[in-house]
């Protein structure tokens, strides 16, 4: 069997692992990583892990280091005679599934798509010409492995970005298997889907039905249930992880001392010359980041983070004393839900919800603690165009979620797990995406004309009962955060039992 593993960053120390034992099973295994970050700033640590620790030769090792070669060749003032667009539109005629477009896709990246977030440490060149010869280069740079490698399995982790999507809608025009394993929300247990966690997957919609109409057990379920609302903590366990991180993070002169670490570290890179560059020294690399954005991106994150935190609108340490929705704000849309929602515009999605509201109820809205802390901050004034709807109602980012559902109305986000919790709770819940779990009765897509003929159904627990059961007893105990961040532990048992796992639900 032909097998193509793709990996995002760190992602590559299980998938190296889970080539290894492909191989030792003969195997045709191929490993391509579809991040740049390894290449631009690591000059070789991930792949010299794949050789050595893996037994991976270099001809089965990829990267886009090509793609950003070629693409930093270009002038910015290059005209649209460097773009084969003629190529373009056949690819989308024939090698994507009818009604996907190349744009759909790029939209789901944040260096593609600037639009509904502030990731602005990236030089994207102002002639979008270069864009479209980069989406020209990557369409090629994909075809050559369904052309050259023909790959029968294609076998992933979670689903950032676009280059995961583009393989994935390929291989669905050509019925390729694709398997994508991704977090279930529930505990420490992963999924395999076989449609990229866009929306319930066919294959566990068969399951869930089969399960009800053969009244089949859901204990695990309801005992799940009486745990997590005796916990009184979020219903997957990396929550725990995030807000440990923020609590840290949230205290200025560990902000202070995190940002100059990372500061010390680009320039180490830099100085060592361990930062791969394409163009001239005094050219910005396209689509790449350099030390001074990176530089400049600490500095404006800790100034955003005090900001917030002074702003006493944005900080409510009570809930309303009347009725509300329940609104969670998304790190980064663009990539944090890659559920193909209808609009990742959560200010347009909290306007539409206003709307629809009766004057005395309130849209409690609340960041993800990541939104302070993390590199991808949003400016205060963006939380403030937000707050400008009479409606709106910020609470501080430490209030607990399950706390603000329990007292709610109604939970609505994008696609966040908010969705799933309010639903445990005996709340509607609306989105505006397709989240994996939107086969359960009371998750509902937005939309201001039936809106409260959704609000006022009753919740029907049956295929959250058998959700759940589901993915409790068909899931695999994951630590994510372990497995790719430590490469000194993959000979631990543990270890090699959750890559035996997945080879042998890849390979069943």
């Amino acid at each position: 069997m032909n097998v193509l593993l793709l990996a995002f960053e760190s992602e590559g120390v299980p998938i190296g692992q889970l080539a290894k034992m492909f191989k030792s099973n003969n195997h045709s295994v191929k490993i391509l990583n579809v991040d740049h970050y390894n290449i631009k700033y690591t000059k070789g640590f991930l792949f010299d892990y794949y050789k050595n620790e893996c037994s991976i030769p270099q001809q089965d090792i990829y990267t886009l280091r090509s793609i950003h070669e070629e693409i930093n060749t270009y002038n910015e003032d290059s005209t649209e005679l460097i773009v084969d667009f003629s190529f373009l539109k056949k690819f989308e005629e024939d090698n994507l599934p009818e009604g996907q477009t190349l744009n759909k896709i790029f939209s789901t990246d944040t260096l593609f798509y600037r639009v509904f977030h502030h990731r602005d440490y990236y030089y994207i060149p102002e002639n979008k010409i270069i864009f479209y010869k980069l989406a020209e280069t990557i369409a090629k740079f994909a075809l050559s492995f369904f052309d050259n490698f023909k790959p029968d399995l294609i076998f992933t982790i979670q689903n950032q970005y676009s280059l995961k999507y583009l393989f994935y809608s390929i291989a669905q025009k050509r019925r390729i298997n694709f398997q994508t394993l991704y977090a279930s929300r529930l505990s420490t247990k992963w999924i395999f889907t076989d449609n990229f966690h866009v929306g319930t997957s066919p294959t566990v919609i068969k399951n869930i039905e089969s399960r009800i109409i053969n009244n089949a057990s859901v204990n695990l379920a309801v005992n799940f249930f009486i745990e997590f609302k005796k916990s009184k903590e979020a219903s997957y366990q990396s929550h725990a992880t995030v807000i440990k991180y923020f609590n840290n993070q949230y205290q200025l002169k560990n902000r202070l001392r995190s940002s100059f670490n990372s500061i010390k570290l680009y320039t180490k890179n830099l100085i060592k010359g361990s930062v791969t560059k394409y163009r001239v020294w005094y050219k910005k690399d396209y689509f790449e980041p350099n030390f001074f954005s990176l530089t400049r991106l600490e500095m404006k994150g800790i100034y955003r983070m005090l900001q917030y935190r002074n702003n006493k609108s944005l900080n409510n340490s009570q809930l309303p004393d009347c009725p509300y929705v329940y609104f969670s704000l998304h790190l980064i849309p663009e990539s944090s839900t890659s559920t193909m929602a209808n609009t990742l515009n959560e200010l347009e999605c909290i306007y539409q919800l206003s709307k629809v509201l009766p004057v005395n109820w309130k849209i409690v809205v609340k960041l993800n603690p990541l939104m302070l802390t993390g590199v991808d901050t949003h400016p205060t004034d963006y939380y403030k165009t937000i707050n400008r709807i009479p409606s709106v109602y910020f609470i501080e980012p430490t209030f607990s979620s399950l706390k603000i559902i329990q007292q709610s109305e109604a939970v609505a986000t994008l696609s966040g797990t908010s969705l799933l919790e309010a639903v445990i709770y005996d709340k509607p819940a609306f989105c505006w995406g397709k989240p994996e779990f939107n086969i359960i009765d009371g998750i509902y897509l937005f939309n201001e004309e039936n809106f409260w003929e959704n609000f006022f159904k009753p919740v029907d627990k049956t295929r959250l009962n058998h959700y759940v059961q589901y993915c409790l007893e068909e899931g695999i105990d994951f630590d994510f955060d372990k497995l790719i961040s430590v490469i000194d532990i993959v000979n631990e048992e543990f270890y090699k039992n959750t890559i035996e796992k997945i080879y042998s639900v890849l390979t069943k």
